[in-house]
C-alpha cells in the first residue's frame, strides 16, 4: 500500500506542478500567479498528498481480506 500511495503521490505533485496554472478554476492558486517550485515545497505537497492517498487507499485493505475470507469459507 505505501508503494502504491507513492506513486500516486509522486503523479499528483508531477500533475499540480505541471498543470497548476491551467487548473484556475479549481482555485488552488490565484490567476495569473505561479507558485515556486524549491525542493521543500515539493516535498511539502508529496507528503500531503501522500497523507491524503493513505486516508483514501486504507479501505482497500479491508474489503478485499473480507472478500477473501468469504471465498476461503466458500470453498
Amino acid at each position: 500500500m505505501c508503494v502504491l500511495c507513492g506513486c500516486a503521490a509522486t503523479y499528483v505533485t508531477w500533475w499540480d506542478s505541471r498543470y497548476e496554472t491551467k487548473t484556475y478554476y479549481l482555485e488552488l492558486v490565484t490567476p495569473g500567479t505561479v507558485r515556486d517550485w524549491t525542493f521543500g515545497f515539493t516535498l511539502k505537497i508529496w507528503i500531503q498528498a501522500f497523507g491524503t492517498w493513505i486516508l483514501l487507499f486504507t479501505n482497500m485493505v479491508p474489503i478485499s481480506l473480507l472478500v477473501s475470507l468469504e471465498i476461503v469459507k466458500f470453498s
